[in-house]
Formats: C-alpha cells, sequence, structure tokens
C-alpha cells in the first residue's frame, strides 16, 4: 500500500510503500520530498537515539514528532486521511501505525 505522509500544513513530506505488520504497524520504504528537509533532522535523532539505546531521549523525540501531527493519505488513491503515531523514518526505511478515531483503542 502507498501513503502520502503530510505535515500539519497538508505539504507531502514523503510518499510511504509499506505493509502491514504485528500490531498494525506498518513498515516499508519512504521516498521524501524537499519539504522532508526540515524534518529530517529530527529523525534523524530519533534513529541515533535508539542506535544508541539512549531510551530517554528516544522516548522525547517520539513525543515530539507525534507533536508535528503528522497524517498519512490513503492508501493510494483513496482519499481518505488519517493521524499517525510511532512515525519512525530512517536509512532503512519508514515504519507508523494508523491512529484509530477518537473513541476506539488500537489493538495490543
Amino acid at each position: 500500500m502507498q501513503f502520502n505522509i503530510k505535515d500539519r500544513k497538508g505539504q507531502r513530506i514523503g510518499v510511504a510503500d509499506v505493509q502491514t505488520g504485528t500490531n498494525a504497524l506498518m513498515a516499508g520504504s519512504f521516498a521524501p520530498t524537499p519539504q522532508f528537509a526540515p524534518y529530517a533532522p529530527l529523525f534523524l535523532a530519533l534513529e541515533q537515539a535508539a542506535t544508541d539505546a539512549t531510551g530517554q531521549e528516544a522516548d522525547r523525540l517520539r513525543r515530539d514528532i507525534d507533536g508535528h501531527g503528522f497524517r498519512a493519505e490513503g492508501p493510494l488513491p483513496l482519499p481518505t486521511s488519517a493521524p499517525l503515531e510511532a512515525l519512525a523514518i530512517t536509512s532503512h526505511g519508514v515504519s507508523f501505525r494508523l491512529k484509530p478515531p477518537a473513541g476506539e483503542k488500537a489493538d495490543a
């Protein structure tokens, strides 16, 4: 499935080509657009914190990323849109979960 990943302003920061994995985690490749550049250092810092096993720093960065209000639009060509949680864009690709609608709980 392909999703356009957009920021809070509605700018497309990239395209994710993903498969659904365990616990509804979607993972796959990511093709950034020029609008991704301002966010690249944030995701690089998250990847580095995860590599260095600095859990508190990684948690802080995840909260910061979640606070940016990233959304997935698709799967393409459908026009649906959903907020993202646990978005990680690394040198190896992308992973995220679609946030459930208000009032619904995500699968554990």
